[in-house]
């Protein structure tokens, strides 16, 4: 008769299947790792943030740079208009206007304002410390490490959402919340836009070219071919 505790086979590291709502063995880590990795995502958050400030920032305030080297940038894309104004004398004037297309839009960073984490996790084992964490105890005191206790590692998972209802829920709780908001103009920037501001200008527009004569070969009131 064949063993009740056999598998029937090698099922890998994990065994059987667990029963339902028992977490997985691939699903335990340790607890540092399980509140670490939602923090570690929100800094990924922000990095990819700055990175998209710094792109629009050369994308779109610069033009191309002629050489491949990341840090050299290129002219500032300037914007061109003709506007007219009126001389002390009451005539008029044509006037050759540029501006930093970078001034003229808002900058897109943002920044997180406050992340609130709500976990709810299950203690599935604990484990003997490492030695190297053992190490650090010992340099403490006796009365700091007789507080501190027998050191050791908890392993958890996060736990399923419990309801009324008798379906059972296959959801992990993690609830975030995070409020972004525009960030700080960092200092170098905000030089940048100074520096960009200085190159507005307005010159008086070349005078327009004359008015194309008629071929003298041309008969009157006849038009050229």
């Amino acid at each position: 008769m064949a063993d009740p505790d056999d598998n029937g086979g090698d099922n890998g590291a994990g065994g059987a299947a667990p029963a339902d709502g028992e977490p997985r063995q691939n699903n335990v880590l340790s607890l540092d790792q399980l509140i670490g990795a939602p923090i570690h995502a929100l800094v990924e958050a922000e990095t990819q943030a700055a990175w998209a400030t710094a792109r629009f920032v050369r994308g779109v305030g610069f033009e191309p740079a002629q050489s491949d080297d990341p840090s050299e940038l290129g002219g500032l894309q300037m914007v061109r208009f003709r506007r007219r104004r009126q001389r002390a004398d009451g005539s008029e004037e044509a006037l050759d206007v540029e501006i930093p297309l970078l001034s003229l839009l808002p900058i897109p960073a943002l920044q997180i304002r406050d992340a609130e984490l709500d976990y709810t996790v299950k203690i599935v084992a604990t484990e003997a410390t490492g030695e190297q964490q053992r190490e650090m105890l010992g340099h403490l005191p006796a009365a700091a490490r007789s507080a501190a206790g027998a050191p050791a590692t908890l392993r958890a998972t996060f736990a399923r959402e419990e309801r009324t209802s008798q379906r059972r829920s296959v959801d992990m709780l993690l609830r975030m919340k995070v409020r972004i908001e525009q960030s700080d103009m960092p200092e170098g920037l905000a030089r940048l836009l100074s520096l960009a501001a200085e190159s507005v200008s307005q010159r008086p527009a070349p005078p327009s070219p004359p008015p194309a004569e008629p071929d003298a070969t041309t008969p009157e009131g006849e038009e050229p071919a």
